[in-house]
Parts: structure tokens; sequence; C-alpha cells
């Protein structure tokens, strides 16, 4: 699973090209990578699930999040991809795309008043608990999603599908 993440909150026009190359190597360039080196074996093996992590920020836009949210929409276009390029050799590519939990990240990246506003779109109206990203990634690795490939999974609670 390929699970790596930080960001930086703050408009669009602060973030500097240190910034973007420090976001991008850790959310996208280590994910691209790590799913290819892992990926050759899968191939070589004729089998193999990969489980990207995206973020709810690859289908809504966040104020403050811009680079954030490009690196996990590129790693949606990236499971997509690979699972399409893949497929046929017999491994397999998803995503999960989390909701709110309250990870160090989301501790350390949320205001007050930004955690209240996630809390309160969310129609399950609680923080999402660890234990229900692992039952989807394990769902993904299982023999029971053995025809699911190319999907992102959202474990929101119901965030985006709440709409306004």
């Amino acid at each position: 699973m390929n699970c790596q993440g930080i960001t930086r909150l703050k408009p669009a026009e602060d973030f500097t090209p240190e910034d973007w190359s420090s976001i991008m190597d850790i959310n996208l360039r280590s994910v691209f990578f790590a799913s290819t080196e892992v990926g050759r074996h899968m191939l070589g093996r004729g089998r193999g699930s990969i489980i990207n992590i995206a973020s709810l920020s690859s289908f809504r836009g966040w104020p403050k999040s811009a680079l954030y949210a490009m690196t996990k929409t590129a790693i949606v276009s990236m499971t997509e991809t690979l699972a399409t390029e893949w497929a046929p050799r017999g491994v397999r590519v998803n995503a999960i795309a989390p909701g709110f939990f309250m990870t160090e990240l989301a501790q350390s990246a949320m205001d007050p008043v930004r955690r209240q506003r996630a809390l309160d779109r969310t129609p399950m109206g609680r923080w999402g608990e660890l234990d229900e990203l692992v039952g989807a990634a394990i769902f993904l690795a299982s023999p029971g999603a053995r025809f699911v490939t190319g999907e992102t999974l959202r474990v929101d609670g119901g965030y985006l599908a709440a709409g306004l």
C-alpha cells in the first residue's frame, strides 16, 4: 500500500518552488516509483494488488490545498492508468480516498474552523476510524475484489455524496 503524503496549507500564490518539489516528490514521485518497483515483481509473477491512497481533494477543490490536491488527483489518474496497463498481466491497481481521519497530518494541517467545517459536512457526523480504512484495504487486496481494478474507493462517511 502506498500511503505517502504531506501538505502545506496556504494560498496558491504563496507556494514556492521548494514547496512544489517537496510535495510532488513525497506525494507523487514516491508513489509512482514504489508502484512500478513493486509492480515489476508482481508482473513477473502474473498476479498482485497495489493500493494507493488518494484524497477527497482528488474530487473537489479545497482552498489553500493546490499542490496537495494536484498530487492526489494525479494518484487517481495513475491508479487508473496502471490498472489499465497491468490488468491483462494479472496485477490490479486500486486506490482509497479517505474522508476525515484525525491522523497526525490532519491534526497538524487543519485549524479548528476547518476541522469543524469538515465534520459538519460529513453526513455520518464523525471522524473516520483507522480500522475502517484497514477494512477497505483488506477488501481491495482480497480475492473478493479480483474483478476490481482502476477503482478509487471513497471511505468518507458520505462527504462527497452530500453535495452542498
